[in-house]
């Protein structure tokens, strides 16, 4: 039979090799986060870019064609609406 002490150690042993496997992976994560961190700061004026030129583009295209531009918001809305039906229909009953 082993000895409590024995027991005591082997806990111990393992204790301390989860704690440094816990220890390293958490430091690998914090990398691979600091990466990515990064790699979104670098896409953050590119998309704000974007994002102005398709409004200006809206706001060109309400100035212009005011018809044009109701026609499409009543498509989108009507849209916007049969799904919003066919979600309470089938989803939710």
């Amino acid at each position: 039979m082993r000895s409590y002490e024995q027991e005591s150690d082997d806990e111990g042993t393992i204790l301390r090799s989860r704690v440094q496997t816990l220890k390293h992976v958490a430091l690998e994560i914090s990398d691979v986060l600091k990466n990515q961190n990064k790699d979104l700061e670098n896409l953050q004026p590119g998309f704000e870019n974007k994002l102005l030129s398709i409004f200006k583009n809206v706001k060109l295209i309400k100035s212009v064609k005011p018809q044009y531009f109701k026609t499409w918001l009543y498509y989108i809305g009507g849209t916007f609406v049969l799904f919003m039906l066919f979600l309470i229909l089938f989803v939710f009953t």
